[in-house]
Formats: C-alpha cells, structure tokens, sequence
C-alpha cells in the first residue's frame, strides 16, 4: 500500500510540475 500511494504522489507530483512549466512558458512569451 505505501509503495502505491509513493508512486501516486509522484504521478501528481510531475504532471503538475509539467503544468507549471506550461505556465511558465506562457508568462515569458507575455
């Protein structure tokens, strides 16, 4: 059980890094 909760975290963890990162890119081009 706790393995799977680690490796949800880190499923979350990256997409939202990656929503960030689309973010930031939209910022600098404003």
């Amino acid at each position: 059980m706790r393995r799977i909760q680690a490796l949800i975290a880190l499923f979350f963890y990256y997409t939202f890094a990656d929503k960030l990162a689309e973010i930031d890119a939209c910022l600098i081009k404003i």
